[in-house]
């Protein structure tokens, strides 16, 4: 079967829907017992409360569907915990707000909040929303755009995503949807657009991402960068050649996504991303492993040295701070440009000794960014008093961006 013949309204959905049996009033009261909460010491009543109200959904759904799920839910919630809980009311109305949607376009439901206008060839044009706990997001774009007139919705909160649990707070997601006038949805625009949300003052522990299948997976947005032509000329950035999404910070701090391909875009908490900028399937949030998105950000790591060096006979103390997690290499020349041995064995890293045969070039992988306190060893008389020499650091993140510095002493 065709995934177009199984659409909102088509047949198939409705013989679907007809041969699903409402819930026999034995089988919602089943639920509500089984969902009776089984404390341990340990656990807290409203823990439990969330859970059993999860099962009890997948279970009416099942049968009944999302809409009679909803009326249903916070009754059992209230028999099996004994009270009306917090995570019932909040699962209800995340249920009630997706089945209450206003809209389809082009195949997707839309939210009572969704804003709508008519893009024409002929003038550009914008539609703004404002997003859950304040903020804006807006579509705007150029005229010559789009050859004909086209639909352009903004929803500041899809029901794809409404009861998804994200991590952390004030993420923002919202899904832009383009329509002609045959009501088919545009897969690719014909030319960029830009979104700008509005900053949410977390840092870049939030990161702007998009996403194609739902709110299932989130992949980062490459930050377009500052070595782009139109940038050095001192105009506002534009897509690079080859992408099809990509964004900036304006001078109001605002992430501005300029994008070719409708999608769910956003600004979510770092432990939401699933991919990274460059599309590699990240570890799993907090773990620490290399590529843990709570520990990396997009673009290119900042490097930079921490002091001065100043030499304790074989020793050269050197710190540095990078900001994510990052591969990372140190070599050390003479004036010559030559490669000097780094002698491992009373070689320290975090207070960490180093064993082995001496290296041209120390490799370490900094799992926790940060300052990082270095004592490189040399083999005895490998430096020449009074010589110069410098140290070459270079750090490679997770996807592959690049940064040297250089550090000259004396000694």
């Amino acid at each position: 079967m065709e995934w177009r013949s199984f659409g909102r309204g088509s047949r198939a959905e409705r013989m679907l829907r007809a041969a699903r049996p409402q819930p026999s009033e034995d089988f919602v009261r089943s639920l509500a017992a089984k969902a009776a909460p089984r404390r341990t010491a340990r656990t807290p009543r409203l823990a439990l409360a969330g859970v059993a109200t999860l099962t009890m959904l997948v279970g009416l759904a099942a049968v009944g569907g999302v809409s009679r799920a909803a009326t249903e839910v916070a009754h059992i919630a209230s028999v099996a915990t004994g009270h009306t809980n917090f995570f019932g009311k909040k699962l209800t109305m995340a249920v009630n707000r997706t089945n209450a949607a206003n809209g389809q376009y082009g195949g997707q439901q839309t939210s009572s909040d969704a804003k709508t206008t008519t893009a024409s060839p002929n003038s550009g044009g914008s539609v703004t929303a404002t997003t859950p706990g304040g903020g804006t997001v807006t579509i705007s774009w150029p005229a010559g755009t789009f050859p004909t007139n086209v639909l352009v919705v903004l929803d500041p909160t899809p029901p794809a995503i409404t009861s998804t649990a994200l991590v952390g707070e004030s993420n923002k997601v919202v899904n832009i949807i383009f329509t002609d006038s045959s009501g088919h949805p545009l897969t690719t625009l014909p030319s960029t657009v830009a979104v700008t949300i509005t900053s949410s003052g977390k840092g870049q522990q939030y990161v702007p991402v998009f996403s194609i299948d739902g709110g299932v997976t989130f992949s980062a947005i490459p930050l377009i960068g500052e070595a782009t032509e139109t940038v050095r000329d001192g105009g506002t950035p534009t897509l690079p050649d080859g992408w099809t999404i990509g964004y900036y910070v304006d001078a109001n701090g605002n992430n501005v996504v300029l994008t070719s391909k409708p999608a769910l875009l956003g600004v979510v908490y770092s432990a939401n991303v699933n991919k990274s900028e460059t599309g590699r399937t990240t570890p799993q949030a907090g773990s620490g492993k290399f590529g843990d998105p709570t520990r990396n950000h997009v673009g290119a790591p900042n490097l930079a040295q921490v002091g001065t060096v100043a030499m304790k006979g074989t020793k050269v103390p050197f710190s540095f701070h990078v900001d994510e997690q990052a591969s990372i290499y140190i070599s050390i020349y003479d004036s010559n440009g030559n490669p000097v041995w780094i002698a491992r064995k009373g070689t320290t890293i975090r207070g960490h000794e180093y064993s082995g045969t001496p290296v041209h070039t120390l490799h370490l992988v900094i799992l926790r960014p940060g300052q990082i306190n270095t004592m490189l060893n040399a083999p005895a008389g490998t430096f020449k008093a009074g010589h110069t020499y410098r140290i070459r650091i270079t750090a490679v993140d997770f996807d592959g961006h690049k940064v040297t510095q250089y550090t000259t002493f004396t000694a």
